[in-house]
C-alpha cells in the first residue's frame, strides 16, 4: 500500500513536470503553458508576453508590451477575437503551432506555418519579436513563425515594412480601432510600390500621407535633420524590398506608431518623467495629408483655410515648393493633364509673335533711360567693403548675386546643398549691432583658427553694404534651440549634456592656450554653441572677439557691443574703469 501511495505521488510530480507553467522565462516548450497571471519575459528583460486587458475593456488579449509601461502593447494576438474571461491558455503544439484557446479549449488564435521542425519553441526575443523555430535554431530565415511578420500598430527596430516579391507576402503596420479596441482599424503604415517604392499612411484605399521616394540617402519627403536615436535603412532587390531601422542608443527606448488617427508618431521613453514623448509625427498640420490643398496647389498653414492654384501651366515654368513650416522645403514634379498642355501650347504659338514684339520695344525703351541717366553704366561694378584685409583671409569671397539666387532671395526657410555638402549663410541685418569691423574681426579670426570645435567658416561677401558670412551648416541648430525648450531638453540626457561641455571646453583651451592666436571670445551663449548632426559643439560668432598678444595678459576695449545684460556683464565694461 506505501508502494502504491509513493507511485502515486511521483506519477503526480512528473506530470506538474512535464505541464509545468512558465513565469520567469523567455522560451516556452509543448510541455509548458502560460494563463493569464503569468508572462514570458526576454532574456534582457525588454519585453514582456502576457494577457491584458485595454482600458475597462473586459475580455481578454494576448500581446506583448515593455516592463517600463505595460499600458503601451506593441503587439496583440488575438486582436479581431477577445477572450471573454480571464481563462485564457497560451500552448505551443508538437507541429509548432502557437495556440490560443479559451475556457472549452477552442482555439481563438493561432500562428500558421506550413513547416515542421523535431524539437519546437516559442521564444520571445529581446527585440520584442515572438518566434516559433527549433530549440537550438538562431537563423532568422529559419523561423518557422515570427509576429514581427504580423506587425499591428507598432514598427519597431529590426522590424522589416515592405514587400516579399517571391511570396507576393506584404509586411505592413495597422493602427487600432480606438485607444481600448486592439482590432484592425481604418489607418495603415505600408510600402507602395506603385512607381518608385514609398512609405504612406493610407486610410482604407486612400493616400493621407506620404514619405516621398528613396534618393539613395533618405526617404525625399521625411526630415533631412539626421535622427540622433536612429539609423533607417532602405532595401531594394529582385526578391524583395523594404524599410527597417535600428536604435543607436538602446538605453533610451524609442517605437514608430500609427495612432487611430492615422498619424505616425516617433516616440521616446523619458525617464526623468517616467512617460513617452514625441520626437517626430509624419503630420504636423493639415498641409501633411496627401492632396489636401487638391491636385496642383500649394498649401500653406500660415494662410489656412487657403487654397490656391501654385502652378501656372507656361513655358520655363519654375517648380514650386511644398511650404512645410516644421521643417525644410522639398522639391516636387508636378505632373500636368495632356489636354491642358496641348491647349496651352496652341494659345502660346497664338499669342508668341505678339509678346515678343512688345517685349523688344520695352526692352528699347528700358536701355534708352538708363543710357540717359548714366552714361557710365557698369554692371560689373560692386562696392567691396574689405579693402586692404582682403589679403589676410585666406578665405573665398563670393559674389552677391551668387548668393542671393542661392538662398532664392534670402529666403528664411531655405537651407542650402550641393555636392552633398549642406550650407548656412548668415546675413548680418543693417539695424544691427555689428559694424564693419565686427565683421572683420569675425572674418579674420574664424578664417585663421581650425578646431574641430570650432565653426568653420567656408566664405563671405562684403558687395553693395551687405555682410555676409557662409558657414557650414550645422544639422542641429544651436545649444539654446534644446536647452530653452521644455520637451527638446529632455532628448540631452547626462551623457549627451557632458559631451557637449567637454566640446565647449576643448575649443576655449585651443582659442585661449593652443592656437597661434591668443583669442578671449567675450560673446560665448548658448546661441552662439552650435551642433552638429552628431550633436558635436561648435563655437560660433567671433564679432566681438579680442586677440591678445603671447605674453600679455591683459588687454583694453573701447566699445561695449554685444548681448547686454546687467545681470551677466562685469561692471567694469560699463563703469569705464580698469577696461
Amino acid at each position: 500500500m506505501q508502494a502504491l501511495r509513493t507511485l502515486f505521488v511521483c506519477s503526480l510530480l512528473f506530470s506538474f513536470l512535464r505541464t509545468s507553467t512558465t513565469n520567469t522565462l523567455d522560451t516556452m516548450s509543448p510541455n509548458q503553458y502560460i494563463r493569464h497571471d503569468q508572462t514570458l519575459i526576454s532574456a534582457g528583460g525588454t519585453f514582456q508576453l502576457g494577457f491584458f486587458s485595454p482600458g475597462n475593456v473586459k475580455g481578454q488579449y494576448l500581446g506583448i508590451w515593455s516592463p517600463i509601461s505595460k499600458e503601451i502593447v506593441v503587439w496583440v494576438a488575438n486582436r479581431e477575437t477577445p477572450l471573454d474571461d480571464s481563462s485564457g491558455v497560451l500552448k505551443v503544439t508538437d507541429r509548432g503551432v502557437i495556440v490560443l484557446l479559451n475556457s472549452s479549449n477552442g482555439i481563438v488564435w493561432s500562428s500558421n506555418s506550413s513547416r515542421t521542425v523535431d524539437n519546437p519553441v516559442s521564444q520571445l526575443l529581446d527585440s520584442g519579436n515572438l518566434v516559433v523555430k527549433d530549440a537550438d535554431e538562431t537563423n532568422p530565415d529559419n523561423f518557422l513563425w515570427q509576429s514581427f511578420d504580423y506587425p499591428c500598430d507598432t514598427f519597431l527596430p529590426e522590424m522589416k515594412l515592405g514587400w516579399d516579391f517571391v511570396t507576393g507576402f506584404e509586411r505592413y503596420v495597422s493602427s487600432w480601432k480606438s485607444t481600448e479596441d486592439p482590432a484592425r482599424g481604418e489607418f495603415s503604415l505600408r510600402m507602395t510600390t506603385h512607381g518608385l517604392p514609398q512609405l504612406v499612411v493610407m486610410k482604407g484605399a486612400k493616400i493621407q500621407t506620404r514619405s516621398g521616394s528613396w534618393n539613395g540617402l533618405r526617404l525625399t519627403g521625411s526630415v533631412s535633420r539626421p535622427n540622433p536615436l536612429s539609423e533607417f535603412e532602405f532595401f531594394l532587390n529582385k526578391d524583395e524590398v523594404y524599410y527597417e531601422y535600428r536604435l543607436l542608443n538602446k538605453s533610451m527606448p524609442s517605437r514608430y506608431t500609427l495612432n487611430p488617427s492615422g498619424i505616425a508618431l516617433w516616440l521616446t521613453w523619458i525617464e526623468n518623467t517616467h512617460s513617452w514623448e514625441p520626437f517626430f509625427s509624419t503630420q504636423q498640420d493639415q498641409c501633411e495629408i496627401y492632396a489636401f490643398c487638391g491636385s496642383y496647389s500649394s498649401c500653406n498653414i500660415s494662410n489656412a483655410p487657403g487654397v490656391e492654384e501654385a502652378v501656372v501651366i507656361s513655358n520655363s515654368v519654375k517648380l514650386e515648393h511644398f511650404l512645410d513650416p516644421a521643417h525644410n522645403e522639398e522639391q516636387i514634379l508636378v505632373l500636368l493633364p495632356k489636354n491642358d498642355i496641348e491647349k496651352k501650347s496652341k494659345l502660346n504659338k497664338k499669342t508668341q509673335a505678339g509678346i515678343i514684339g512688345v517685349s523688344i520695344n520695352f526692352i528699347s525703351a528700358t536701355v534708352h533711360i538708363l543710357l540717359k541717366r548714366s552714361p557710365t553704366v557698369s554692371v560689373a561694378r560692386r562696392k567691396d567693403y574689405l579693402g586692404e584685409d582682403r589679403e589676410d583671409m585666406e578665405l573665398p569671397l563670393y559674389d552677391l548675386n551668387t548668393i542671393v539666387h542661392a538662398t532664392n532671395g534670402f529666403s528664411s526657410r531655405n537651407k542650402l546643398g550641393e555636392g552633398g555638402n549642406e550650407i548656412a549663410v548668415k546675413r548680418l541685418s543693417k539695424d544691427s549691432g555689428q559694424g564693419m569691423r565686427e565683421f572683420k574681426n569675425e572674418v579674420i579670426l574664424i578664417a585663421k583658427l581650425q578646431h574641430r570645435n570650432l565653426v568653420k567658416l567656408l566664405g563671405c561677401c562684403t558687395q553693395d553694404d551687405e555682410k555676409i558670412l557662409i558657414y557650414e551648416f550645422m544639422a542641429n541648430r544651436s545649444l539654446d534651440f534644446y536647452i530653452f525648450d521644455q520637451e527638446r531638453a529632455k532628448l540631452l540626457d547626462w551623457p549627451k549634456c557632458f559631451h557637449i561641455i567637454d566640446g565647449i571646453a576643448r575649443g576655449l583651451l585651443y582659442l585661449h592656450q593652443d592656437s597661434r592666436l591668443r583669442i578671449i571670445h567675450r560673446d560665448l551663449k548658448a546661441s552662439n554653441i552650435l551642433l552638429d548632426d552628431n550633436m558635436n559643439p561648435k563655437i560660433s560668432d567671433f564679432g566681438l572677439a579680442k586677440i591678445f598678444g603671447g605674453d600679455q595678459s591683459r588687454a583694453n576695449t573701447n566699445r561695449v557691443v554685444g548681448t547686454y545684460s546687467l545681470d551677466t556683464m562685469d561692471p567694469k565694461y560699463t563703469t569705464g574703469t580698469d577696461r
